[in-house]
């Protein structure tokens, strides 16, 4: 092994790099990837960073508990636990509340909902950025692109 090899491997060197730069996440070693607390302390850094969780676990308690960070690093209260059950990518009341927090989460969206007028708006609401992840039906529509501000 290298040295970069071990510094990609090493749990708190991965840590301590997130915890500055969540999207630093992508250059981690797939198992660092795959751990819940470095994934957990990307996330609360840059919420972008879930993308380079790997391979991603669907896991809805999971993602209710990233979704529940804040901007500002603060958790907020969300009564309620979430049985750990089949996660539905499909489950548009699930991404609406999501993406009304982030709407990065439109990324983790079925096809179908990508292509959901209202779950992309709202998305772009509180993300404009996210209107790179919508179909590409919205992503060319003229509500959308407004909304985004271009």
């Amino acid at each position: 092994t290298t040295a970069s090899e071990a510094i990609r491997n090493n749990k708190r060197s991965v840590l301590n790099t997130v915890k500055h730069n969540g999207c630093l996440l992508e250059y981690a070693s797939a198992a660092m990837r795959m751990d819940i607390d470095v994934i957990w302390n990307a996330v609360k850094t840059e919420g972008a960073a879930l993308r380079f969780a790997y391979p991603f676990e669907a896991d809805r308690r999971f993602l209710e508990g990233l979704m529940q960070v804040s901007d500002s690093g603060h958790r907020d209260t969300k009564p309620g636990v979430v049985p750990r059950d089949g996660f539905d990518f499909g489950d548009k009341q699930f991404f609406l509340e999501a993406v009304q927090r982030d709407g990065h989460y439109l990324m983790f969206a079925s096809t179908e909902l990508r292509a959901d007028r209202d779950l992309v708006l709202a998305a772009i609401k509180t993300t404009p950025v996210a209107l790179k992840y919508a179909s590409a039906e919205l992503y060319q529509d003229a509500d959308c692109l407004k909304a985004a501000g271009l």
